[in-house]
């Protein structure tokens, strides 16, 4: 069989699988928050490399991975950043990917449903939230291709929190800084600072963020 053939065959493998497990929090199968189950399933399936029709990526993303964003949708990530200033923004972010380049076509703010006491430094997206945006997706013929969250009074660098919570391969997980500044007239406010974005490449022990260039488009 030639390696074309089988790593569309461990694609559909996976495609099958992310629906059982999709349609199983639908159906009440897998409880919410039930998330060490579905991490033992993903460290289950072998990485394939990303091709130019999407899918999951090996450690060959680190090369040449890119994210683009138009710059109104990055306003959008920034400014929600500065609103949930002193806690953690998240999201998700919705489009298509093309060779090893992440194109963000939509962003979509989620609520932090982190405990209360630890907001300020994690940030937590339900369950049930994710799946209404992968519909939204779905029927906007789109795909999830990244997170994002912000990092009050922190640098724009992944911490070990971001670290144990990724899961999705292949995606791009997107940090904003975000601190407390005063103006001219002292009044003070929250102020995004800097942006990086990170993808997620294999999973186990060989599971590793790469930085990735952010590419703005004007529109």
């Amino acid at each position: 069989m030639l390696a074309h053939d089988k790593t569309i065959r461990r694609r559909l493998h996976i495609k099958a699988c992310a629906t059982e497990i999709v349609e199983g929090f639908v159906k009440g199968d897998l409880l919410v928050g039930s998330r060490h189950r579905v991490q033992c399933w993903l460290e289950s399936v072998p990485p394939i490399p990303r091709r130019a029709c999407g899918g999951y990526t090996s450690s060959i993303v680190a090369l040449a991975a890119m994210l683009r964003i138009s710059q109104p949708e990055l306003n959008t990530l920034r400014q929600y950043a500065e609103q949930t200033y002193p806690e953690e923004c998240c999201g998700v972010l919705l489009g298509r990917t093309d060779s090893e380049t992440n194109h963000v076509l939509a962003v979509v703010p989620v609520e932090n449903v982190a405990a209360a006491a630890t907001r300020g430094t994690r940030y937590q997206i339900a369950p049930e939230e994710l799946i209404r945006v992968q519909r939204t997706a779905r029927e906007q013929e789109l795909e999830i291709v990244g997170f994002y969250h912000s990092h009050p009074e922190h640098a724009a660098q992944w911490s070990q929190s971001d670290w144990d919570e990724a899961h999705w391969t292949g995606c791009s997980y997107v940090i904003t800084s975000v601190r407390k500044c005063s103006d001219d007239e002292k009044i003070v406010r929250a102020q995004s600072g800097e942006t990086r974005s990170f993808r997620l490449s294999n999973i186990g022990a060989a599971k590793q963020f790469a930085e990735e260039e952010i590419v703005h488009d004007a529109v």
